[in-house]
């Protein structure tokens, strides 16, 4: 078992709107609404890679898709 200890620390506003822009993107994708549950799972797993050291807005597409 791989021992994963999340960082943390608060998310800055930059990281946030990074994170909001793929949500939107893969909800815009998936005919989603933001309000969702299935939303709501992806934005979880979407702070979960960017805990992990995704950072860049493809990166998060191709894992997303």
């Amino acid at each position: 078992m791989t021992d994963y200890r999340p960082n943390l620390r608060p998310l800055e506003p930059a990281e946030l709107q990074l994170l909001e822009c793929v949500l939107n993107l893969v909800c815009q994708r998936r005919g989603l609404e933001k309000t969702s549950v299935e939303a709501e799972n992806i934005a979880a797993d979407l702070v979960q890679l960017y805990e992990r050291g995704v950072r860049q807005e493809v990166d998060f597409g191709a894992l997303m898709s």
